[in-house]
Parts: structure tokens; C-alpha cells; sequence
């Protein structure tokens, strides 16, 4: 099935005010406008997306946290560990 096949396909299940917004969209994209408003548009959304991939300067690296994991159950395993009742002793010492 070819590209227009499919997209005649998918236009005659919609409903007729559907279908009108669909030749609406496609006379638009026939138009010099679109490039404008979408050029723009595009640009700020790739620039979210970079933002929300951006690693998180305080997540620790997979290998530090693993570590971490490693050595306190190498010190709960040894019993070099503190009781509760000690941990918070000092903590408002300043």
C-alpha cells in the first residue's frame, strides 16, 4: 500500500468535520506558512527535549552508587555499622 492509498484509507472512516480538518491541515501544508510557524516550533522543542536529557549534576553514576551498595553491605555484614539510636547523636551540633 502506498503512502496515499493509506492515507485515503484512514480519511473515509473519519467523520465529515474530521475529514474538513484534515483538507484544512493539507492546504496548509501546501502553503508557504507552514515552514515559518513550525520552523520556530521545532527549534524551542528540540531545545526541551536537550533540556530534559540533560544529565542531573547530582544523580551519582551508576558505579558510585554500586559502590556505595557494596560497602554498606560489606560494613553490615562485618557489623561495622552504628546502632539507630547513635546515628542521629551530634546531628544538630552547630
Amino acid at each position: 500500500m502506498t503512502v496515499e492509498q493509506a492515507i485515503l484509507e484512514n480519511v473515509k472512516v473519519l467523520s465529515p468535520d474530521q475529514q474538513q480538518e484534515v483538507l484544512a491541515f493539507i492546504k496548509f501544508l501546501q502553503s508557504d506558512k507552514w515552514e515559518d510557524i513550525y520552523k520556530g516550533r521545532f527549534q524551542e522543542l528540540q531545545q526541551e527535549i536537550r533540556q530534559d536529557t540533560d544529565i542531573d549534576p547530582d544523580d551519582d553514576p551508576t558505579e558510585t552508587v554500586l559502590e556505595g551498595i557494596k560497602q554498606g553491605f560489606h560494613e553490615a555484614i562485618t557489623g561495622q555499622t552504628l546502632p539507630l539510636s547513635q546515628m542521629w547523636d551530634g546531628i544538630d551540633d552547630n
